[in-house]
């Protein structure tokens, strides 16, 4: 097991999730609560054929990456 703690939220996931639910419920923005140990919650906009999502982070690594 690493070091790295979990995420408390998984905004990946929300891009799958979020036009599935937001046809079935006739909604385009949603309020969601992943409930993993740590919490979180996000807003989740579907515009057009993209999510957007919003909500609270905190930056723990800044650099740059060569290719």
């Amino acid at each position: 097991k690493n070091a790295v703690p979990e995420d408390p939220v998984t905004g990946n996931a929300q891009t799958a999730l979020v036009p599935y639910w937001a046809k079935r419920l006739g909604k385009t923005t949603l309020e969601v609560r992943q409930l993993s140990a740590r919490g979180g919650a996000m807003t989740c906009s579907l515009v057009g054929d993209r999510v957007e999502i919003a909500g609270a982070c905190a930056l723990y690594l800044d650099g740059t990456i060569e290719v």
